[in-house]
């Protein structure tokens, strides 16, 4: 809990923190197995994100698709891709299979937004999806399910910014959808105009 209010998850703690001050001191409420531990903490500022120069950028996105049955997102570091590419956007059709299960796809790039401020990503996905921004976890949409939608939040400079989604699909039918909103943006798909990814050597 933070002060009277319970936080069930990472963006009911962004929540909560609306309109608090830094300097201002909370009083958070933890339960760790069956211990109730109750601490007082002082907000800190947490700086805008800084972009990276935009030289020698191309749009897309790069993408390595993997094959293999999972019930949750599996170290894509540890397995040899099947496939790689480029791709306009994060989608569940950059790669399938011939039966369309048990695979697993990782893009990484760059996200270009176009203001200074707080700005919220989205994953809806069937099965498994999760979204990093800058190396920081933001999305955890894991796990086998239908059509979930997750979120979570940066505050980020105008500008690029490293991106990886990560997605997998087990049986059934299958998603993935990469939104986002923020200053002055309402909630969209991101266009595959804000994707960007470093040009390959001449």
């Amino acid at each position: 809990r933070v002060g009277k209010t319970r936080v069930r998850d990472g963006l009911g703690w962004q929540l909560a923190l609306v309109d608090r001050k830094p300097g201002e001191v909370l009083r958070v409420g933890l339960r760790r197995g069956a211990e109730d531990i109750t601490v007082d903490v002082e907000l800190g500022e947490l700086g805008l994100a800084e972009p990276v120069p935009e030289e020698g950028m191309t749009q897309g996105l790069r993408f390595e698709a993997f094959t293999g049955e999972w019930d949750k997102l599996p170290d894509f570091d540890t397995l040899t891709p099947v496939e790689t590419g480029s791709a306009d956007t994060p989608s569940e059709a950059a790669f399938a299979t011939d039966d369309g299960e048990n695979y697993g796809l990782r893009f990484t790039g760059f996200v270009k937004v176009p203001r200074d401020g707080l700005y919220t990503f989205h994953t809806a996905s069937d099965d498994g999806s999760r979204l990093y921004v800058g190396g920081q976890l933001l999305v955890d949409n894991d796990g086998l399910h239908s059509v979930w939608r997750r979120a979570g939040m940066a505050r980020l400079q105008a500008g690029l910014h490293p991106i990886t989604i990560t997605f997998f699909e087990r049986g059934g039918d299958e998603k993935l959808e990469v939104s986002f909103e923020g200053p002055e943006v309402g909630r969209q798909t991101i266009p595959k105009e804000a994707f960007f990814m470093r040009a390959p050597d001449p």
